[in-house]
Formats: C-alpha cells, structure tokens, sequence
C-alpha cells in the first residue's frame, strides 16, 4: 500500500511539473502574438518553447518508480497489490504524457488559435490523470489510516495481555473460586433447613 501511494504521489508531482510547463507555454504563446515584441524577442520565445517542449518529454520519459513509466499509452492500466486478500487491488491509470501524446509535438509551427486549443486541451488532459491520481491516493491514506488504527488496538491489547501482574491474577482467580465454593456451600445448607425443621418438628 505504502508503495503505490509512493508512486502515485511520484507521478502526480511529476504531473504538477508537466502542468507548470505547459502553463509556460501559454504565456509565452499569449506574449509572442501580443503585437510589441521585436523579432529578436519572437526568436527568444521560441527557443522558450522548444526548451520546454523538450523538458515535458524528459520528464514524461524519465520518470519511473520501480521500472514503473510515468509515460504510457493511453488507456493503460496496472493492477496494483494493496492488501493480503485477493480482492484488495487498485487499477493505477496510465496516459502518454509526451509531447506527442498531449498534441504538441508541433506547437511551434501553429498558429496562435491552434496553439492555445493545443494548450488548453494538454492541461485538460493533465488535469484529468491528476484527479485520478487524487483519488487513488485518497482512498490509498483512508486505508492505511484504518489499519494504523487497527494495529494500535491489538498493540494495546497485547500490551495488557504481557503485562499482567501473573502473581496478582493468580490470587484473585483463587479467590473467585473460594466465593464460588463458600455460596455453593451457603446454597446446600439453606436447601438442608426444611428438611431439618420437618424432623425436629415430628420428633416432638
């Protein structure tokens, strides 16, 4: 369980990253058409974004947990172990992250329309596996919250099972067993006191 929220937490902070990214290259799209940059600063932004267009994809390609990709085709699903009982599995969503896989792999040869429905559809997308992401990791601490709680209640049960006082237990199970026979005795007798009444009574 720890394991696979490590992961999850490993991807969605890689995610995060992608997201900053693809932010950047909003702006930077929003600045290039704003009509006062000078040509000079036209070829600065897009040596910007071809910098960041290759980030995103050493980022997707990068990051691993385990030999586990971050990056993977699209509607991939890995079935992780998050319990002894078979049924305690989770499906983890894979999406390709790339910037082929998040439609901008030619970012820079669209026009500004084009460029910001690419933009705006890659956020979406990241957006989408992040909550995925938020929800498996969720349902991951709920889990461990409960055993954590589970494990202090036979820790402590446990605790007062060694911790008895043997010599003190021993005592108070003899005496329990002296109350036990000395009722049983005042039972038999208090049975007996009819019958020794009827005899003394027809002996007179």
């Amino acid at each position: 369980m720890q394991d696979t929220n490590s992961m999850v937490q490993t991807f969605d902070g890689a995610l995060q990253e992608l997201n900053n990214n693809v932010s950047r290259l909003k702006e930077l799209t929003i600045k290039g058409e704003s009509g006062t940059i000078s040509d000079a600063d036209s070829v600065t932004i897009k040596k910007e974004k071809d910098s960041i267009l290759s980030s995103i994809n050493e980022l997707a390609n990068n990051t691993k947990f385990n030999g586990v990709k971050l990056s993977q085709a699209d509607g991939t699903t890995k079935k992780a172990t998050i319990g002894s009982e078979s049924d305690e599995t989770v499906d983890i969503p894979f999406e390709d992250v790339t910037t082929t896989g998040l439609g901008l792999d030619s970012l820079t040869s669209m026009d500004s329309e084009q460029a910001l429905k690419a933009i705006d559809a890659s956020c979406s997308k990241i957006a989408s596996l992040r909550s995925k992401y938020g929800a498996i990791e969720s349902r991951l601490e709920d889990s461990q919250n409960n055993n954590d709680e589970i494990t202090d209640t036979l820790s402590s049960a446990q605790s007062s099972l060694e911790d008895a006082d043997i010599a003190t237990e021993s005592i108070n199970n003899a005496s329990t067993k002296i109350l036990i026979q000395a009722g049983t005795s005042l039972m038999v007798q208090s049975n007996q006191l009819p019958q020794d009444v009827l005899n003394i009574l027809s002996s007179v």
